[in-house]
């Protein structure tokens, strides 16, 4: 069972620092029934349920708290005029561009950057404590993989090369342009987008002219510390998390093909909506689609190839249809089994019309 306990803060007397408390009240146990017991804990504890070391600071300028691989530490704030909220390190040097908020409740997937570029995704649950617990407020912490059902996976199922990466605004600015003429130059503006990444333009330089557009190792690391470009080569997966869980929920998309026929407006999909859907037409007659589908607690975001007026290649239409044929093979066995029996000789034949609207699929 899970009771919240009180919480309260004090602050250090000619110090910056923000200690979180909480306590529970019980009653004492046969002659001391009159007696309350006042039991007082930290307020946050921090689990790495992970097998490599982490760190979580309040502000990266800050201290930050180490975490050893599958431990449990408190937490206190070491600034309390800064927000409740921390930042995420493997190595305490670089730090993720979203923050954690202790204080809500729930479970996010964020990617966790490094200097070397491969991308790591660390998921984060906070939940009350229960009452048995020593603290008021956990905070689970794991790199996602698939012994923990990640939250979210990519997985390219398609014969093309996929780069996605998560929908952020310029909040500076009243518009916001993904493809900013960056780089080379050799992409076309469209200036009607909405949201944007500001990496984009040369990523899509990099996919359409290699390293030859000018994309030094400076910029690449820009790119892995600020937002990221997730590359998904045919047939493979990768767990995805988002740059700043408090941006949009939405994942724009492009493949070489896309970019090279001149377009600069990548495709979107809401990647928390399962079922969520669209289609990217290419040049050459073909099709690309993206399908946010439901496995187990796992959202995967997967790009396929389709064909054009083709109502069968929806991969959701597939799964209903291939379900669909497994029941009726399986009443038709059980219908054989009761002839064979002979308990019974009479058939019943019932119809059934199913109408299913499939979002995206026309």
């Amino acid at each position: 069972n899970v009771t919240p306990k009180t919480i309260f803060s004090l602050n250090e007397f000619q110090g910056n620092r923000q200690f979180d408390l909480s306590y529970d009240v019980a009653f004492a146990s046969s002659s001391f029934s009159r007696t309350k017991i006042i039991t007082i804990y930290n307020r946050f504890h921090l689990v790495n349920l992970s097998d490599v070391p982490l760190f979580v600071s309040q502000d990266s300028t800050l201290d930050s708290t180490f975490l050893p691989p599958k431990s449990k530490v408190p937490f206190h704030w070491g600034k309390k005029s800064v927000q409740n909220k921390v930042l995420l390190s493997s190595d305490n040097q670089v730090w993720t561009k979203g923050t954690v908020q202790l204080g809500k409740v729930g479970i996010m997937a964020m990617r966790l950057p490094n200097d070397h570029g491969n991308p790591s995704v660390v998921q984060v649950e906070v939940r009350l404590a229960k009452q048995d617990q020593d603290s008021a407020v956990l905070v689970l912490i794991w790199i996602a993989n698939n012994l923990a059902n990640p939250l979210y996976l990519l997985r390219n199922k398609s014969s093309h090369e996929v780069f996605c990466s998560q929908a952020i605004e310029r909040k500076k600015e009243n518009e916001s342009v993904l493809l900013a003429n960056q780089g080379c130059g050799n992409t076309t503006q469209n200036d009607n987008i909405g949201s944007c990444n500001p990496n984009a333009a040369k990523v899509v330089d990099l996919v359409s002219n290699g390293f030859n557009c000018g994309l030094t190792e400076a910029d690449m690391s820009s790119m892995y510390n600020e937002f990221f470009t997730w590359n998904i080569t045919k047939g493979e997966e990768q767990y995805f998390g988002f740059d700043d869980p408090d941006q949009s929920r939405l994942l724009e998309w492009t493949c070489k093909e896309y970019v090279t026929d001149g377009n600069s407006n990548p495709e979107r999909v809401e990647v928390d909506a399962v079922g969520s859907t669209n289609i990217m037409n290419l040049a050459s007659g073909q099709q690309i689609g993206c399908v946010v589908r439901a496995e187990h607690s796992t959202k995967v975001i997967e790009f396929y190839d389709t064909n054009p007026g083709s109502e069968y290649d929806h991969p959701i239409l597939e799964n209903l249809r291939d379900k669909l044929m497994n029941h009726k093979s399986s009443l038709s066995l059980k219908q054989f089994t009761k002839l064979e029996t002979g308990k019974s000789n009479e058939r019943e034949h019932v119809s059934v019309t199913l109408h299913v609207n499939v979002a995206g699929v026309y």
